[in-house]
């Protein structure tokens, strides 16, 4: 799982650096690939670590807050940060930053469930 995440942000970063074209979208979609990825992964770590009587729940607010967030509040967030900075290649670098947050949360979530299901 950190494997996907960290080669979401590799081509997410090299797609940046892109001065082509071609390159950019084949850099982009490999970064589409491996942004799907983990997500399987983080679905059945939530319900190996809820309750069985909680897991619909569990993974009704899981989907909700992934959609709220990632596909809701993001173009929104990106798009109001390139206003701000005048660019838009500039708001996708900034928002890089999001993901550096992301992977200490997910590393530290795995630092703190891997005793459990073990």
């Amino acid at each position: 799982m950190v494997v996907s995440v960290l080669a979401e942000g590799l081509a997410f970063a090299a797609a940046l650096a892109c001065n082509s074209y071609h390159a950019f979208m084949g850099w982009f979609g490999f970064f589409s690939l491996a942004s799907g990825l983990w997500t399987g992964v983080v679905g059945a770590l939530t319900l190996s670590i809820v309750p069985e009587r909680l897991r619909g729940t569990a993974t009704g607010i899981y989907f909700l807050f992934t959609t709220l967030f990632g596909t809701g509040l993001g173009p929104y967030a990106i798009g109001a940060l390139s206003v701000d900075t005048v660019s838009l290649h500039r708001a996708l670098a900034l928002s890089g930053g999001a993901f550096l947050l992301s992977l200490f949360a997910l590393l530290r979530l795995v630092r703190i469930v891997s005793p459990r299901v073990a």
